[in-house]
């Protein structure tokens, strides 16, 4: 370095260490980067106007009372269908972009999680549902997964993968009666909106549930499902609380 140096003057040499410093701060600002996540609570908004919603400003207090600091904060709508129901939530939550450290900080506080979870719903794939319509004792009833699919495509909905699935929930044992089958499909996260607009709904699992509430690892798990029911069965509302 000393011979590099050397026959140089200090403006030079200045130079190059100030190049090099950039140079490092670039790549750890990336690191931080690639090392934030989007958590999120619902605001408390209900519909027919029934709940007060709060502001961006109101949760994120929240957040840095428990020692995170907010790197960007923006309302977002849940990316699937809600029952219209008068005092059910609409579905609007608030979102926060923060760092890794002081997601897991706030998940080992003495109040947990604070009813935030993680907002997974920005991956490349998304995978949709929609019952079959079979019915106990008629047998070949129900629409074969590749029949429901030539719904999705004819509007140009590429599938990448899909499969049979049941809603992991109790139906009663009489003929006529639905079984709980479902037909699930893996599409690109941009068709999402399109497949609800047909009557499909977001799949949420067990696993994925406890993703957003980030209780994986832990025995307090907010939205565990009983033991009984399949990986593959959809929660109709996957929200932290």
């Amino acid at each position: 370095m000393s011979n590099f140096f050397a026959g140089r003057g200090q403006d030079d040499s200045a130079k190059i260490i100030g190049a090099c410093s950039a140079l490092l701060f670039l790549g750890a600002a990336n690191c931080a980067a690639a090392a934030d996540l989007r958590i999120y609570r619902p605001d408390g908004s209900l519909q027919c106007n029934e709940g007060e919603a709060r502001t961006l400003d109101q949760d994120k207090a929240i957040l840095e009372s428990l020692g995170a600091h907010i790197i960007s904060q923006e309302k977002k709508q849940l990316p699937f269908k809600i029952i219209q129901l008068c005092g059910a939530p609409t579905g609007q939550t608030n979102t926060y972009v923060i760092s890794q450290a002081d997601w897991g900080k706030i998940r080992r506080g003495f109040v947990g999680p604070a009813k935030f979870g993680l907002w997974i719903f920005e991956s490349k794939t998304a995978v949709v549902y929609k019952y079959d319509g079979t019915i106990l004792c008629a047998e070949g009833s129900g629409i074969k997964l590749d029949e429901m699919a030539k719904g999705l495509t004819r509007v140009g909905i590429a599938i990448v993968s899909q499969k049979k699935a049941t809603d992991g929930l109790m139906h009663i044992q009489l003929c006529g009666s639905i079984t709980g089958s479902v037909n699930a499909y893996e599409i690109a996260s941009s068709d999402l909106q399109k497949a609800l607009d047909l009557g499909f709904s977001y799949l949420i699992t067990p696993e994925t549930a406890r993703s957003i509430v980030g209780e994986l690892g832990s025995k307090k798990k907010a939205l565990a499902a009983p033991a009984a029911r399949s990986a593959s069965w959809p929660l109709p509302w996957p929200f932290p609380w």
